[in-house]
């Protein structure tokens, strides 16, 4: 694609416009496109000197300071009406521009191991992955997933998993479902009838032996993840989870957390978050 600016200069002053009250118009149209190609022209540069620019993103650039250059030389013939909305399209992209440059794009990626066949298996754990609507359709999804996965494969990622909503989408981009997902529901009442027993112990609250319990049970599924020290904590602090463990204290046999909150349609909400068992009973 053609780049006949240098992208380090910015463009000179506006030349004479419209006499008359039409002049301010002009002139704040005039600045406005300066200010756009100089945010572009800021942005080329920096691609250009990256370690490994993306070829991709820096056509973009280029395509849209070149579409701002035509502006600005529309600009010098242009009557009352096309100033106006000229001064008004290029104010709102600098302003888009601007207001959202630091946060067009975001996601989570974290490296951890994951159970697979038993081992761990260091993985790149991917999720929470969100795109400006205004800026959708630049493929700033793909540049941040692959950029998230370039770093953590550097750090020794082998797999990846990616928590998505967009399932379709990320199977056009090459994942695939590695293992089996279940699911099972119970009614309150099933489950009321479900804990008839007594005689099981029940003590609140996360122990090292119940996080340990859990350890252990995970390493016999393909996918879950090993929870490093920090984990679980975490985990309870970002979800507001209440942690109950059944069995001995030195040798719990189930961990069970949950959270609820109030809803308008159902009174009280109740999510289980984590439910594990050493066996059946």
């Amino acid at each position: 694609m053609s780049d006949p600016d240098d992208p380090q200069q910015t463009p000179a002053a506006a030349p004479t416009g419209p006499e008359g009250g039409e002049e301010s118009t002009y002139e704040a149209a005039a600045e406005h496109l300066r200010r756009v190609v100089s945010w572009y022209n800021e942005r080329i540069l920096a691609e250009r000197r990256a370690e490994a620019p993306d070829r991709d993103r820096l056509e973009q650039l280029i395509a849209a300071r070149n579409s701002c250059a035509d502006d600005r030389k529309a600009l010098e013939d242009a009557g009352p009406e096309d100033v106006a909305r000229i001064a008004a399209e290029a104010e709102e992209r600098f302003t888009r521009l601007t207001a959202t440059e630091q946060y067009i794009a975001g996601g989570l990626g974290l490296l951890a191991p994951q159970y697979f066949g038993g081992a761990p298996v260091l993985s790149a754990l991917l999720s929470a992955g969100c795109v400006a609507p205004e800026e959708r359709g630049a493929r700033l999804s793909v540049d941040r997933l692959a950029e998230r996965l370039r770093h953590l494969r550097e750090q020794g990622a082998v797999i990846s998993t990616l928590w998505t909503t967009s399932s379709g989408y990320v199977r056009r981009r090459g994942w695939e479902d590695p293992v089996s997902v279940f699911a099972w529901s119970i009614t309150t009442d099933d489950l009321k009838r479900a804990f008839t027993r007594s005689g099981m112990p029940v003590a609140h609250g996360r122990t090292k032996e119940a996080d340990e319990l859990q350890r252990h049970l995970a390493r016999q599924w393909n996918g879950p993840v090993l929870r490093l020290d920090w984990w679980p904590a975490w985990l309870d602090g970002k979800q507001q989870l209440t942690t109950y463990r059944f069995g001995p204290s030195q040798s719990p046999a189930g961990l069970l957390s949950f959270n609820m909150k109030r809803s308008a349609r159902h009174g009280m909400e109740l999510t289980v978050h984590d439910f594990w068992a050493a066996d059946a009973s």
